[in-house]
């Protein structure tokens, strides 16, 4: 792994500030090197296009008697030049140069430039003994007169120097201010930088809760609003992501129950129809071995396989109404009825066997407690619940039938004595096939669809049902919508 400069470990304002302070540094001394090597030059050429520019402009005057003698002094004050002007024969026509007096002293050429194309001039005089430096230009004019413009060069090097130091000092004052002002900028050009890094960490940690606080309206600005807005969208997809994980795994969980549920009901079925099967075929074979004179032998059999093949039909009569309750294709014929006379009905009908098996019922539903629903659909559950009761009784022998009042909702419920359902059993209770009590189910040619078609019923109805396990027994109940005395009225019981 590549380690990280001195330099990469500074902060980003820490950084920011080096990088433009070293940046302006060396602007300023570009700045101050330019100026101390090429300043003495580019003042000469500057002179030089002055006089130039100046010489053409006495060029353009039209009549050279006149007004050279009338306009040169003017020139030469507003220019600070001396100008002399000579015949194409060398005869002076114009001569101010008195005030430098060159004449009188000795005259050093320090330097010479010839243009080749007009034939002008420059040439950089001194004075013997003296500092001062001159500048001549000059030119044949187009009318064929010489003209020579002298200007004194002033002392450079002094207003150089002069100019340098307080370049360098006003340079050294702006780095210092500028500095600061470097420093602030820094400071707050990365400190919402810095934020944002900070909240990104978190981001990677799975936590969205920190959002950028700033009113910049630029690029970092928006940056922080998209970085608060993805926070916020991937808070989101996290949270959906979790949710749809859970729910995945619930689905999966039940997945797997529902295909052990299915293996069981496959084999539920096989062995609840092999049985019957075997039996009809058995005793089918046993007739066409029996002789003509055992009569009596041949009708029971045929007694036998009727009352297997009516078995086998009312289990697949009862698996077929299932389907149809869980397929959604039965309509519900709601209607309203007496929940409590319905249950007395059905406990007069079944009284023989109640006192067969010597238990005792009590029903404390009144026949006043009226409900909407279908009534035959529901007298389908009282029945599959009392003859679950029923098999189940033990102990005291003891049925009660009772109900509970809960808003708009009667519960109804059904209450044995006998052994309490066990854990493991509860899950299974309202599936097709499942039976608790194996042994005396079977004694009692129940197949374990009675609890199944009650969830069937009460789904169509979007009703709950259940069980409890109470004192001394189990309770199973179921609710129904109850009817209120303006849907009753003028209706009647429905019997």
């Amino acid at each position: 792994m590549k380690k990280k400069s001195l330099f990469g470990k500074l902060k980003l304002k820490t950084r920011l500030f080096l990088q433009v302070a070293l940046i302006f540094a060396v602007c300023l001394s570009v700045i101050l090197l330019l100026n101390s090597r090429y300043m003495e030059n580019a003042y000469l050429w500057y002179e030089k296009r002055h006089i130039i520019n100046m010489v053409e402009e006495i060029e353009k005057l039209q009549n050279i008697e006149l007004t050279y003698y009338s306009e040169l002094p003017s020139f030469e004050q507003r220019n600070d030049v001396s100008i002399k002007l000579y015949t194409e024969f060398s005869e002076p026509l114009y001569d101010n140069t008195t005030k430098i007096s060159l004449s009188n002293k000795k005259i050093d050429v320090l330097s010479r430039e010839v243009n080749e194309s007009d034939k002008s001039y420059f040439l950089v005089l001194s004075e013997e003994g003296s500092d001062l430096q001159y500048n001549v230009y000059g030119r044949t004019l187009k009318n064929g007169y010489l003209i020579e413009v002298i200007s004194l060069i002033s002392p450079t090097a002094q207003s150089e120097l002069l100019a340098n130091s307080f370049t360098a000092v006003l340079s050294l004052i702006g780095f210092s201010l500028s500095l600061i002002v470097i420093s602030l900028f820094a400071r707050r050009f990365a400190k919402p930088l810095e934020e944002l890094s900070e909240i990104t960490g978190e981001m990677a940690k799975l936590d969205f809760k920190r959002k950028c606080k700033t009113n910049r309206n630029d690029e970092i600005g928006a940056l922080a609003k998209n970085i608060n807005h993805l926070s916020v969208s991937l808070d989101n997809a996290l949270f959906e992501l979790e949710e749809k994980n859970e729910q995945l795994l619930k689905d999966i969980d039940r997945e797997r129950k529902l295909d052990g549920i299915r293996k069981e009901f496959i084999s539920s079925v096989s062995h609840e129809l092999k049985t019957p099967i075997s039996i009809i075929k058995g005793y089918a074979e046993g007739l066409t071995a029996l002789e003509k004179e055992e009569r009596e032998t041949a009708e029971e059999y045929s007694r036998i396989i009727l009352s297997e093949a009516d078995r086998m039909n009312e289990l697949v009569r009862t698996l077929l109404e299932i389907s149809l309750y869980e397929s959604g294709g039965y309509v519900l014929k709601e209607g309203f009825f007496s929940i409590g006379k319905t249950i007395s009905e059905y406990l007069l009908v079944s009284r023989p066997i109640f006192t067969e098996k010597g238990i005792a019922v009590k029903n404390t539903v009144p026949e006043s407690v009226m409900v909407k629903g279908d009534a035959d659909k529901l007298y389908t559950v009282i029945n599959n619940y009392l003859q679950n009761a029923v098999s189940h009784c033990r102990g005291e022998k003891k049925i009660i039938c009772r109900h509970e009042e809960n808003g708009d909702v009667i519960r109804i419920i059904v209450y044995n004595t006998g052994e309490h359902i066990k854990q493991e059993d509860s899950d299974k209770l309202f599936l097709s096939f499942y039976r608790a009590d194996k042994s005396h189910s079977r004694e009692e040619g129940r197949i374990g669809l009675g609890l199944s078609i009650v969830k069937a019923i009460m789904d169509v109805h979007n009703m709950n049902y259940g069980y409890n396990n109470a004192r001394d027994g189990v309770e199973f109940w179921f609710e129904i919508k109850k009817a209120t005395e303006e849907e009753v009225g003028g209706i009647g019981f429905e019997d």
